[in-house]
């Protein structure tokens, strides 16, 4: 717990340099401090999967109910917060630490329920899903060229920007 307050505080007040830190140190201990959470929080999540797997109606209830307060919860503070608030966690760019801090954890849980409640839905049938799970770092790998890409595309035709979303995400995933 020590380490993990450490390496939040020295990830939120280290002075980001333009040029950056070699292996990007400053970020380092952000992620860092990220992970120690995840690994001291690992038992509970356990313990907390296996009773809504052992409950699976109870589980696929409080999993969705929790994920949409989350949700609803984020989207309140978006729309609450006209400057965007915006984090870029690959240049450091963290706003209000607090509120960066709750949201990843918020986002975080949110994923976790998510994955939860479509476990326990039981979707057999949904092979797409797994493998888009045992691919997510090839997934990384090419997103970003492939993003970059079709905005150069669609600067010369007019498209809305959910159309945009939804062909960039299909041609990311294949």
């Amino acid at each position: 717990l020590f380490l993990l307050v450490m390496a939040f505080v020295i990830g939120c007040f280290l002075p980001h340099l333009k040029i950056g830190y070699p292996w990007g140190t400053d970020v380092a201990f952000m992620a860092f401090a990220f992970m120690l959470l995840g690994n001291i929080s690992q038992n509970y999540i356990e313990r907390l999967y296996q009773y809504f797997k052992a409950h699976s109606s109870i589980g696929l209830i409080i999993s969705f109910i929790l994920f949409l307060i989350m949700f609803a919860g984020t989207q309140t503070y978006l729309l609450n917060n006209p400057s965007g608030g915006w984090v870029m966690m690959k240049s450091a760019q963290y706003g209000d630490y607090g509120f960066f801090a709750l949201t990843a954890i918020i986002g975080t849980l949110m994923l976790l329920f998510v994955s939860i409640f479509l476990e326990l839905l039981n979707l057999h049938g949904y092979k797409w899903l797994s493998y888009v799970g045992q691919n997510t770092l090839c997934i990384f790998v090419v997103h970003k060229p492939i993003i970059g890409s079709f905005k150069v595309l669609f600067q010369f035709v007019p498209v809305s920007d959910i159309v945009v979303l939804v062909i960039t995400t299909i041609a990311t995933l294949l």
